[in-house]
């Protein structure tokens, strides 16, 4: 295990993306990605190459630890906070691996993100929210990504389909069969806004997003955006 301070400004003036699990990715060719810097959120591994990983919930449930063990059969590096789901309160993450890289965090305030929140970005610590994409974020900027690129952060549905069909298992159950998975996305997408305004003000870098259809309408599929 090592300190995220090993990665500082690894990716000094390049461009990173990071996939997310949204149903868009269903429309991303993986091989596109062969050849970039990507962050993968989670379980996002197993269907496009990544060039590392950064999950925070690794302990309790046979879902994190299957991903953890595959990860590593993988040689993936692996970025995870100091304790479980970034709450203070839940254990610390010790995971023996070679290519994992600890990062310290304030306790995860979940759905408040505020100045105090925020102060750690530009730090050697990484925000915590709700959502992985913020700590993802923040990973970029501090790797030294001059472009983050965003892709699958949908903050809704496409075609009535919340997440990529192969990203959810079925032992933690399909997040477009639960109405409050929607409060919860719109919550994160706010974070993400907070976060963004934050990140470019500290680290003078661009934040994108990536859109696999040719204009906003999506060439005739439906978006419905996530609502609180």
């Amino acid at each position: 295990m090592h300190s995220i301070q090993k990665l500082k400004d690894l990716h000094y003036t390049e461009t990173i993306y990071i996939i997310c699990a949204g149903s868009s990715t269903t429309y991303f060719e993986p091989s596109f990605f062969a050849d970039k810097v990507v962050i993968g959120v989670n379980n996002v591994f197993k269907k496009f190459p990544c060039s590392y990983v950064i999950a925070k919930d690794l302990l309790e449930h046979p879902r994190f630890t299957r991903m953890v063990e595959e990860i590593k059969e993988l040689s993936i590096p692996l970025i995870y906070p100091e304790h479980h789901t970034g709450h203070h309160k839940d254990p610390k993450n010790n995971i023996d691996y070679e290519l994992g890289y600890m990062f310290e965090h304030l306790d995860n305030k979940s759905a408040d993100m505020n100045d105090e929140v925020l102060s750690v970005i530009g730090t050697d610590k990484l925000v915590v929210s709700r959502s992985t994409i913020t700590s993802a974020i923040n990973l970029a900027a501090y790797m030294g990504a001059f472009n983050i690129v965003l892709v699958g952060h949908d903050c809704g549905t496409i075609d009535g389909v919340l997440y990529e069909p192969n990203y959810t298992e079925s032992d933690w159950g399909s997040a477009d069969n639960y109405s409050s998975k929607h409060e919860w996305v719109a919550t994160i997408e706010s974070n993400t806004l907070e976060v963004k305004k934050k990140i470019k003000e500290v680290y003078n870098c661009n934040i994108y997003s990536l859109n696999p259809f040719i204009n906003f309408g999506l060439e005739g599929h439906k978006y419905e955006a996530s609502t609180r």
